[in-house]
């Protein structure tokens, strides 16, 4: 997708930490940042809530609200390492079945936070300056981890410079002219870029010194997204995986049972998305969000054995345009063609838009967790839904793709010491809990024993994620994600039935761009 639409999507996060904070906080959120005189002691090992509910109690709960929570019942993430090492080793045909074996398994596990994870410099002084483009409500949150932050560092002066608009550029220009935040927020898109233009400090010493941070407090698989080259630059910040709610009300209906403890393929989908599609109705099986992008289509690509380039990021054609490629993109157009069991990027344009699910015209719907704070508090859905874990290909391991924003140190800094500090805050459970975000395992698994169905998106998802093409090269926006993006969206409103003259071009296009930008050393 373009930048600009990446940019809009990650800005959601914010949005979404914030009314989760309200919407959790309503069940009764008891989990209080520590004081700073326990952080004092060098952070000690906290159980999370879901250690104090009866993992009995959890694991019907989470049946009760999602059958994929089910098969966490928020803890799946503990095992995440374990689970995609044994899907790895398994047969193509039992790959997928030990990866739900594992995550049942885990259901009702704790995360705990290990002692003297964070081995912190409260001696650090001076100022700090960390620039974001979040803005409105959740700049409150922020200065609440600032001030948390302050209790414990009190001689360092974090000073905010929020940027709600054009942020991006305004980053690339501070950072070429020497003068940008000491830490600072970026998008997934961007994560390549400002390691290449020598903006992102490396963080792999500083997080193995002497000050260090336990990383098995994180997913692993979310964590390694802020690599590059095998090297930590990102910390991270926030994040989702895809995931698909589903409409309880059209299930029975359709005498449709849901998939147990979240195990399906994209076959099964496509069944259960004729069986719910009602054309004299204009009731659909499934759809996607908005349009068909890039992202989206990811986890059926990585399934299939294809991606979009090379892993050295120099060759598009012959790897984007691929017939496992080919056949990955025209997956959802056989659905809207074939099947008639979505609707097509007009319709969904003149009715509606995104609201079909909503409105209850959609059985399944592919998204993220960003609807989640709509439809448990402000927009509350008028019929009862659960959440599932993405499809996995037939005999193959389970896939998924990350939405994420990471956080950064300028690697310029002329204070590294308080900014590795205030990084490491950022991103830690303080932070975690004070804006309800899933980086850190036991907090994640704190939120999902209060309301299981954002499981799918986060803990069963975590396990399953790879790096991001765009971590390949800097470029990936300015070819594929400009070419590919902008052919799918064209295709759609011109009701292509085939994608494959789509990808074809855009392959070509893409690499064109891609060798001519690398030529340039733009």
């Amino acid at each position: 997708m373009s930048r600009i639409s990446h940019i809009r999507r990650l800005s959601w996060l914010g949005i979404f930490s914030l009314l989760v904070t309200l919407v959790l906080s309503a069940c009764g959120d008891n989990t209080a940042a520590p004081t700073a005189g326990a952080a004092l002691t060098t952070a000690p090992a906290v159980a999370t809530t879901a250690a104090s509910a009866t993992t009995a109690a959890s694991a019907t709960t989470a049946a009760s609200a999602t059958t994929a929570a089910s098969a966490t019942s928020a803890a799946a993430a503990t095992t995440a390492a374990a689970a995609s090492t044994a899907a790895a080793a398994a047969t193509a045909a039992g790959a997928a079945t030990t990866a739900a074996n594992a995550t049942t398994a885990a259901a009702g596990a704790a995360a705990t936070l290990p002692a003297n994870y964070n081995k912190m410099n409260t001696a650090v002084k001076g100022a700090v300056r960390f620039g974001t483009w979040e803005g409105g409500d959740t700049i409150t949150q922020i200065n609440q981890v600032i001030d948390a932050f302050k209790k414990i560092y009190p001689n360092v002066d974090v000073k905010l410079e929020a940027v709600p608009t054009d942020y991006g550029t305004k980053l690339q220009n501070q950072i070429a002219a020497g003068n940008a935040p000491d830490v600072f927020q970026i998008g997934d898109g961007d994560a390549r870029l400002f390691v290449d233009k020598g903006g992102a400090e490396d963080l792999t010493p500083y997080i193995t010194g002497q000050y260090s941070l336990d990383q098995s407090i994180y997913y692993e698989n979310v964590l390694n997204i802020g690599k590059v080259d095998n090297k930590l630059y990102y910390m991270p910040k926030d994040w989702t995986g895809m995931g698909v709610y589903y409409n309880k009300k059209l299930f029975a209906a359709a005498g449709i049972t849901p998939p147990a403890n979240g195990d399906w393929t994209w076959d099964q989908f496509r069944d259960m998305a004729k069986k719910l599609t009602k054309k004299d109705q204009e009731q659909w099986g499934a759809m996607y969000f908005d349009q068909i992008n890039h992202r989206d289509i990811y986890p059926i690509l990585l399934a299939n054995g294809a991606d979009f380039l090379s892993q050295d990021g120099t060759k598009i054609q012959g790897v984007l345009d691929s017939d496992a490629a080919i056949q990955s993109f025209n997956f959802p157009n056989q659905m809207i063609y074939t099947d008639q069991s979505m609707p097509d990027l007009k319709y969904i344009k003149s009715n509606g838009g995104t609201d079909l699910f909503n409105n209850g015209k959609v059985g399944m719907e592919i998204f993220a967790y960003w609807s989640m704070a709509d439809y448990l508090g402000a927009k509350p859905l008028d019929f009862d839904w659960g959440t599932l874990p993405l499809p996995h290909m037939t005999g193959k391991a389970p896939t998924n793709v990350i939405y994420w924003a990471g956080l950064a140190m300028n690697k310029k800094s002329q204070n590294k010491d308080a900014a590795w500090e205030f990084l490491k805050f950022l991103s830690g459970p303080e932070a975690g809990r004070i804006r309800k975000q899933f980086s850190i395992k036991a907090v994640a698994q704190e939120l999902v024993a209060k309301e299981p169905r954002y499981a799918p998106f986060t803990s069963i998802a975590a396990q399953y994620f790879t790096p991001l093409p765009e971590l390949r090269t800097r470029f990936f926006n300015d070819t594929i994600g400009k070419y590919l993006d902008k052919g799918l969206e064209d295709a759609q409103l011109a009701d292509t039935k085939d994608f494959t003259q789509v990808v074809k071009q855009a392959a070509a296009d893409s690499q064109k761009e891609l060798d001519r930008l690398r030529a340039q050393g733009s």
